[in-house]
């Protein structure tokens, strides 16, 4: 059988920590990174404070942007695909933010938190097929979870609890509280504690703000 092949196409995440610039090529089901790079641009800092998306970090984001643009045009992208999350998303001026995007000659997509969190669960399921748990994707703004199993996602819920959110020093006792009242108040399964956890995105710290020793979520090696 004939290897399928793509490409090459790009994507850009203007995510509320970081914009990241990613480039594949190749196989389809297994496809090849031709490039990849992150701007730390910290989008998310000025929503944590006052509700809006930082001047500064809106300038080397658009700056990074127009610079990401040109590359995909030297590399000779098919398509670019170049979507934002919870940082544009919750900011009063997220709007304002996309169209001067949309000025540089681009098209993003807002995406919403139900969405980012299928996308998760959807890349753990490409690396793992038979993944069966939870998906815990850690952002800059948000922190997704969503059940998967059987080669599909399930239900989801966003948390307002990203790492520019939190900041250097969160209670971890509140950050529980959180969890627990968001997982309570969505349709994923309970308990928690006893499904196998996927964290991906930088997720390291379930185990210090999540219940006890005996009845924690095993990680997976993958993530």
């Amino acid at each position: 059988m004939p290897i399928k092949r793509f490409g090459p196409v790009g994507i850009i995440d203007i995510g509320s920590n970081s914009v990241r610039f990613v480039a594949y090529g190749g196989a389809e089901r297994v496809p090849s990174v031709l490039f990849n790079e992150k701007v730390m641009a910290a989008l998310g800092k000025g929503v944590a404070k006052n509700g809006k998306l930082d001047p500064l970090a809106m300038n080397l984001t658009l700056r990074s942007l127009a610079r990401f643009r040109q590359l995909g045009k030297e590399m000779g992208l098919k398509r670019v695909h170049i979507v934002a999350t919870a940082a544009v998303r919750d900011a009063v001026n997220g709007k304002e933010f996309l169209k001067l995007i949309a000025d540089l000659g681009l098209k993003p997509r807002l995406i919403s938190g139900d969405e980012e969190a299928e996308l998760a669960g959807l890349g753990v399921i490409s690396a793992i097929p038979n993944a069966k748990g939870i998906v815990a994707d850690l952002g800059g703004g948000s922190l997704e979870l969503i059940g998967v199993a059987r080669g599909g996602v399930g239900s989801a819920v966003t948390l307002p609890l990203g790492v520019l959110r939190l900041g250097p020093d969160p209670e971890k006792s509140d950050i529980a509280h959180v969890i627990r009242n968001g997982v309570k108040s969505s349709q994923l399964k309970e308990p928690l504690p006893r499904r196998r956890l996927f964290p991906c995105a930088g997720v390291t710290g379930y185990e210090d703000v999540g219940p006890s020793a005996a009845d924690r979520p095993q990680s997976s090696d993958h993530a």
